[in-house]
């Protein structure tokens, strides 16, 4: 059963360990990885899904890798629905999150869009206030998901994801 739980700050020390053992996999394949999602947020409840996001050399070099990843205890699920991303999920083993993989050939919007989105919560705090309130709306009081939970909150996340990244390409 899906649920959000409260943030725990060694999210941050599991994602570093699983990004090093995914970089050493991918020889030189993926030019960066970063912390994504709501866990890589402080403070916000968040369920215990790790997302990784990769910057890949290229889409084939990623699916030349899958088949190291499934060692690792990933599954390759193609682009999953959206265009131009290789996603791989890995169930909980020995710690208790899982992992989402998202790759996609560095440059791409997709990067810019997830990375816009993660830095606008950690900077503004009324956005990830109400990010929080929404997602509480969306789940039971027990923290358990509604089945309407990832239709429902998208709007706020593209919207928000949007704006942030029309923010940081006028910053930069």
């Amino acid at each position: 059963m899906k649920r959000l739980v409260p943030h725990d700050p060694l999210w941050a020390q599991i994602y570093e360990h699983e990004a090093k053992l995914i970089a050493d996999l991918m020889d030189g394949s993926a030019c960066m990885l970063h912390h994504i999602g709501s866990t890589a947020i402080p403070n916000l409840q968040a369920k215990p899904v790790i997302d990784i996001l990769m910057e890949a050399v290229s889409l084939q070099a990623v699916d030349d890798c899958a088949e190291r990843l499934e060692k690792l205890g990933y599954e390759a699920r193609g682009e999953y629905g959206i265009p131009g991303r290789r996603y791989f999920n890995k169930k909980p083993t020995d710690v208790t999150v899982a992992f989402h993989l998202h790759a996609y050939l560095a440059g791409s919007f997709q990067i810019r869009r997830h990375l816009a989105f993660r830095d606008c919560l950690i900077m503004k705090p009324d956005v990830a206030a109400r990010y929080a309130a929404l997602k509480a709306d969306l789940s039971f009081a027990d923290g358990t998901l509604k089945p309407e939970y990832q239709k429902a909150k998208q709007p706020f996340v593209d919207h928000v994801a949007l704006e942030a990244v029309r923010y940081f390409e006028r910053k930069n």
